[in-house]
């Protein structure tokens, strides 16, 4: 009986050990897996800082001719556009650029009206950025 006892006794000492050095070598395994992933997302990061760098030498030099494109007008205007092509809300844009905010005509002809009255014997640069229509009838 006694000799019993200690078999299921070392038994369970045995499985126990066994339990821990599994989760032992599964700590040291997951270990090796982070680092590797660590590992990676430091060399994505350090992708786009080189990225992000060289930007920023382009961008310092894009602004530099933005600047001097600018400065031969009296005043620069830059209205995102995209689908649909809403010419009353375009024309709210540009009117709010000139304003300073929001305009309290209302309707397109009156909103036109102001910003010809604006715009009159003025050199102004606008952009209408992310334009995707191509219908003439929508540019009149």
């Amino acid at each position: 009986m006694a000799e019993s006892l200690v078999a299921i006794v070392l038994d369970r000492l045995l499985s126990i050990t066994g339990q821990q050095a599994a989760h032992s070598l599964k700590l040291v395994t997951g270990i090796n897996e982070e680092v590797e992933s660590l590992t990676s997302n430091l060399h994505a990061i350090k992708a786009v800082l080189k990225d992000a760098e060289k930007r920023q030498v382009n961008d310092f030099a894009v602004k530099h001719c933005d600047d001097e494109v600018e400065s031969h007008f009296e005043k620069s205007i830059w209205v995102y556009v995209s689908d649909p092509f809403e010419e009353e809300r375009i024309a709210v844009e540009i009117l709010k650029c000139f304003l300073g905010r929001k305009p309290d005509l209302v309707g397109k002809h009156h909103i036109m009206q102001k910003i010809s009255d604006l715009v009159y014997g003025k050199k102004i640069l606008l952009v209408l950025d992310d334009v995707w229509t191509d219908d003439p009838r929508k540019w009149e």
